[in-house]
């Protein structure tokens, strides 16, 4: 065989790789949506921080309509846009509005499009996506402001070996705690996080905030470290990170050591 040959098959190896680890399943039938986009996604309402460009979600993220956004329990779900042409000749004069027919994208939910100074997109009167530019530029035509386009809830794949993870929130102490959950696997949405300081044998649910923050409010000498971590997702299923919070630091991250891996064999796709 030629080295070219080689290239060749090595090449199209990879394109197979990098095809089955980020594979997604739908999760729920397409609906009737539409999109807008706008230029800076970074730091949105679910305290993500730093969209990756290089890993899942590749830059491609979504702030919903506030209904759907729904006081942050959207955040971390995936989603696929299906572009399905102009929402109306107004806003796309000459265009298709579509890159291709049926053009589509991957997107996580990472912010929030609030309904006070976007009461024309956000009110609700239909679920809405507005793209971050790099995902609206993958299916549509930026010339064109505004598209129809069908939506679906897909599983999220950050690729086998990705563990959640653990974000200290800013400002707090042992009296004052605050941690958001990343990088979660499937489901991708997270309805509950526990935790057990080391002075506990008990868990403690914490209370959710808007901007996607789980909080607990300590007395006495306050939490010990370290703390172990429970995250149940949108569905029920539980994951448990024993003993990796190790500060109080703002900004510090933990990996939780696992991730909903395989959930279809592992709880039989709830």
């Amino acid at each position: 065989m030629s080295p070219l040959q080689h290239s060749i098959i090595g090449f199209l190896s990879l394109i197979t790789f990098i095809s089955t680890i980020n594979a997604q399943t739908p999760i729920t039938d397409w609906e009737d949506g539409r999109s807008t986009y706008y230029t800076t996604w970074e730091q949105g309402a679910c305290n993500y921080g730093t969209i990756s460009a290089d890993t899942f979600p590749f830059n491609n993220i979504a702030a919903p309509n506030e209904a759907f956004y729904n006081k942050s329990l959207a955040c971390g779900g995936c989603f696929e846009i299906m572009c399905v042409g102009p929402w109306d000749q107004t806003y796309c004069p000459g265009s298709a509005g579509c890159k291709t027919p049926n053009a589509s994208v991957i997107i996580e939910v990472t912010d929030e499009c609030p309904v006070q100074g976007n009461e024309q997109w956000c009110s609700g009167d239909i679920t809405h996506f507005d793209l971050s530019q790099h995902a609206f530029d993958l299916i549509a035509d930026n010339t064109c402001g505004v598209i129809k386009q069908k939506w679906r809830q897909v599983t999220c794949n950050y690729g086998t070996g990705k563990n959640i993870i653990v974000l200290n929130h800013n400002g707090i102490n042992q009296w004052y705690f605050g941690i958001t959950i990343e990088s979660v696997d499937y489901y991708g949405q997270v309805s509950n996080v526990e935790i057990k300081d080391a002075s506990s044998s008990t868990w403690s649910a914490g209370q959710r905030q808007d901007y996607n923050v789980f909080l607990w409010q300590a007395t006495g000498n306050g939490l010990q470290t370290p703390i172990s971590v429970r995250v149940t997702d949108s569905h029920g299923n539980m994951v448990v990170g024993n003993n990796i919070v190790t500060s109080f630091t703002g900004g510090a991250k933990f990996d939780l050591g696992t991730n909903f891996y395989n959930i279809s064999s592992r709880y039989g796709k709830k």
